[in-house]
């Protein structure tokens, strides 16, 4: 009995099991199976995009073509032009080492409608300089996709899968009939770098024999492996350090050298066992011979490189992508050679030592720092490794290497010394205080990362002698040139003042006052007054301003206006005795109070409408202020005052100001008005017409406001956080790090896009209740001061100055708030403890 035929099934119905996924245009119907890529209209991001590929399919076709169908159009790629692809993946696929096919690119748009060889852009013609008649082109190695796509074509015509040996066979034949190559044998290949044709040695069963090229002088290389199947090979397992170019073929492994060779070490490491001499077998002819692995004694250096001589000038072959078949992105960083490390020029100071300050610093494990020093650099014996431990090292760890065969001996420090101390201990103690970061923080940071730093005894150490007077003297520069600069321009000056407690609440230890010109927004001067050293921390204030205005009269300068909040004291002594300056009030500091009455009375019954008012009240008070340049004081309060009648819809006849008797505003909308003898009127009135609010009304400040000095205060905290206690020389020196950062960062410009439209953010802040606020988006904050301030650390720390602090009077202590009390005895303190406690304690 004969055995069933399998029924052949017809071509039309065999063309539909290739896909459903076929190319739209009219002329042409192909799918992935005949070789091409099909794309669908949908991945195409770009709505103009998309719309241009349904036009063109439309245009191509004569039949009805419907919208639904229009949703799922799908083109094959040989409808594009070359353009349209990506071209680095267009370059990896024709070397083969990309799998898929290169992918189009976001704005492509078919333009062909008679469809092209869908591998149209592999089959250029290539310009190749042919030494000789063994010589191979470039362009004539096809990659393994195009082979594997003529494999698979045949498959499918036969109907079958045909065996794997058939497979491979089939590979190998067209591979030799493309590129005249015998897989099992050698072949003659041109060098890239040198256009050299190079002859490959017959004998491959020799292990010791190595293939270089005629300007290889000595170096041992591994010997070519047997013959593998035509694929891309891997690159070589050892590469010499001098390679400036390798040529990697991609049908068997050969072994190449470029002109750039010369003789080096190899990069394999010594193993233990007998040394086996390799001997040159290039065509120079030098029968030299070179130790490789196994080898205890390292590699001769004697061996010295030839003279330049002048190459000839070789033709301009071009360096673009497109006319190099041969070129591999995966291997474009391979030929070029790597520099030597040393200390670049930027890391080096005026007088060619390596600063510390600049060159840069790594993380750097225990067990591989050691696994450095394992090895004899004299012998390559396994040598004996001491680390010494020593508490005062900190970052600095020292090593001891002995070798126990040669007896070679050496110490080595991790970092270099600064005077006596170790660079790296000086630098993280400086770090530390001009980041604004405590000691106690950073060793946490440490802690948690098992990382070896110094000890705040160290950090403190380090502070007092050189981190300190550095910040000093650095303030003391910065502010003498500030001086120098306001008196060059010649005008009054226009201050700004305000005082910041160390602390909250009104028992504050330190108070810091600040004295900004509201002209440049830089701080002028800066005064620290303890508590006890005025009647109570309500006068440290005062202190701080008289303190301030008496040093800037000392260097020379004319002070016309200060802007400062309503405090009395400051308010009486300005206008005692120093009656020729100009005081005025800060407009946020009146406002706030108003907001503050307003936000109180519409909690009573009946006054909830005063919430819908009050951020019109607050914007009038500004308003007041800001349209009055002359600074009329009377004026200001009769423009604020009239709010009383324009809330009941009364705009005229106001009475306060003969220059203000009516309403600036034009024709307004109606609006929900408040009704006179009502009781919300009432406490309205009462906060908008207290007697001591028309005090302060009068002296407004009209143009300068306080608000740069408040926002100052707020960068203070990173240097002078309230939740911490300062000694009086740290107090003092972390506000003016804080000086100099805000002096160097408080004017800078507006960020930009990319387009260069300004750039702004969005903030709902706490006190909005739900609005939010416009700001602009400043540049990033410079640390130049930084570098100053680290700079002059290290000439202390150089010099070894260590008593430049004690003579400095901003460093020097105040009597403790505890020093004016009696000091019980420890034991005496605690036996009172535990008797006298409110709970009994055993």
């Amino acid at each position: 009995m004969e055995p069933r035929k399998r029924k052949q099934k017809p071509e039309k119905d065999r063309e539909k099991q290739d896909g459903s996924k076929r190319c739209a245009v009219s002329v042409c119907r192909n799918n992935i199976y005949k070789g091409y890529s099909v794309y669908s209209v949908n991945t195409v991001k770009d709505d103009k995009v998309q719309q241009k590929w349904r036009d063109f399919v439309k245009d191509s076709r004569k039949d009805n073509y419907d919208k639904q169908q229009a949703k799922t159009v799908y083109i094959c790629d040989g409808h594009f032009e070359e353009n349209c692809f990506d071209q680095s993946q267009k370059m990896q696929w024709r070397m083969g080492t990309r799998k898929k096919r290169p992918s189009l690119t976001p704005t492509a748009v078919p333009t062909l409608v008679t469809p092209t060889d869908p591998h149209f852009w592999i089959k250029k013609s290539c310009q190749c300089i042919k030494e000789s008649s063994s010589a191979i082109c470039n362009c004539e190695i096809i990659s393994k996709s195009q082979v594997t796509l003529e494999i698979e074509e045949e498959k499918r015509k036969n109907g079958r899968k045909q065996p794997r040996f058939l497979r491979e066979k089939e590979v190998a034949e067209i591979v030799k009939d493309l590129t005249n190559i015998d897989v099992g044998t050698s072949a003659n290949h041109m060098d890239m770098g040198s256009n050299e044709v190079v002859q490959e040695t017959q004998d491959v069963e020799d292990k010791n024999k190595t293939t270089c090229d005629q300007e290889c002088q000595v170096d041992a290389m591994p010997p070519p492996p047997k013959p593998l199947k035509p694929k891309l090979q891997p690159k070589p397992k050892t590469r010499n350090k001098y390679i400036q170019a390798t040529v990697v073929p991609k049908i068997k492994k050969f072994y190449y050298r470029s002109r750039g060779v010369q003789a080096g070490e190899s990069m394999i490491t010594p193993k233990p066992g007998p040394a086996t001499p390799a001997t040159c077998s290039c065509p120079c002819s030098c029968g030299s011979t070179s130790s490789i692995a196994g080898s205890k004694n390292p590699p001769s250096k004697s061996i010295k490189e030839p003279e330049e001589e002048e190459e000839e000038e070789e033709p301009d072959v071009g360096l673009d992508s497109d006319s190099d078949p041969d070129w591999d992105p995966s291997q474009e960083d391979e030929g070029i050679e790597e520099s030597d490390i040393g200390v670049e020029e930027s890391f080096v100071s005026a007088n060619g030592d390596p600063c510390p300050q600049e060159t840069p610093k790594y993380l750097v494990f225990e067990d591989q720092l050691i696994e450095l020093f394992k090895y004899c650099p004299k012998c390559t014996e396994q040598c004996k490794v001491t680390k010494v431990q020593a508490k005062s090292f900190g970052t600095l760890v020292k090593i001891k290497q002995r070798c126990p065969k040669c007896s070679f001996s050496r110490e080595w420090d991790s970092q270099p010394r600064i005077g006596d101390v170790p660079a790296g201990n000086l630098l993280l103690s400086a770090a530390t205080l001009y980041s604004g970061t405590g000691p106690t923080k950073a060793a946490k940071l440490f802690k948690h990362l098992n990382l070896q730093g110094t000890s705040t005894r160290t950090f403190y150490n380090h502070q007092s002698t050189y981190l300190f007077p550095a910040v000093v003297t650095n303030w003391r520069s910065q502010q003498a040139a500030l001086i120098q600069e306001l008196k060059d321009r010649g005008e009054p000056l226009v201050l700004g003042g305000d005082m910041r407690a160390d602390t909250p609440g009104h028992n504050a230890k330190y108070g810091t006052y600040t004295l900004m010109c509201l002209k440049t927004y830089k701080i002028v001067d800066i005064q620290l007054v303890q508590s006890n050293e005025v009647k109570n921390s309500n006068n440290m204030e005062l202190e701080g301003l008289k303190r301030a205005i008496a040093y800037l009269y000392s260097h020379g300068l004319v002070i016309d206006t200060i802007v400062t909040d309503r405090h009395m004291q400051i308010a009486k002594y300005l206008r005692e005795e120093q009656s020729q300056i100009t005081h005025y009030y800060d407009v946020w500091h009146i406002a706030k109070s108003v907001k503050k009455g307003l936000k109180a009375a519409s909690k009573y019954k009946d006054c909830e409408v005063l919430k819908d008012w009050t951020k019109a009240v607050v914007n009038h008070l500004y308003w007041s202020a800001t349209s009055t340049p002359s600074g009329d004081g009377e004026l200001m309060v009769a423009k604020f005052r009239a709010l009383a009648r324009h809330v009941i819809n009364k705009h005229s006849n106001h009475g306060e100001h003969p220059e203000w008797d009516s309403c600036a505003h034009g024709v307004i909308e109606p609006r929900a008005w408040l009704k006179e003898d009502t009781k919300a009127y009432d406490k309205l009135c009462e906060v908008i017409l207290k007697p001591y609010l028309k005090r302060s009304l009068v002296k407004m400040s009209p143009l300068d406001q306080t608000s740069k000095l408040e926002a100052y205060h707020s960068v203070m905290l990173s240097w002078v956080p309230k939740h911490t206690a300062f000694f009086y020389p740290g107090m003092k020196s972390r506000s003016y790090i804080s000086a100099l950062h805000w002096n160097e960062n408080g004017n800078r410009e507006q960020a930009r896009n990319a387009d260069g439209t300004l750039q702004y953010g969005l903030e709902f802040p706490k006190v909005k209740e739900g609005g939010y606020t416009v700001k602009k988006i400043l540049k990033p904050c410079t640390y130049d001061y930084v570098a100053d301030l680290t700079r002059d650390t290290i000439h202390l720390a150089k010099d070894r100055k260590k008593d430049v602090g004690k003579n400095l009077p901003e460093l020097q202590t105040k009597p403790t708030l505890c020093s004016a009390y009696d000091r019980p005895e420890m034991e005496e303190a605690i036996r009172l403890h535990m008797e006298n406690g409110r709970f009994q304690r055993t």
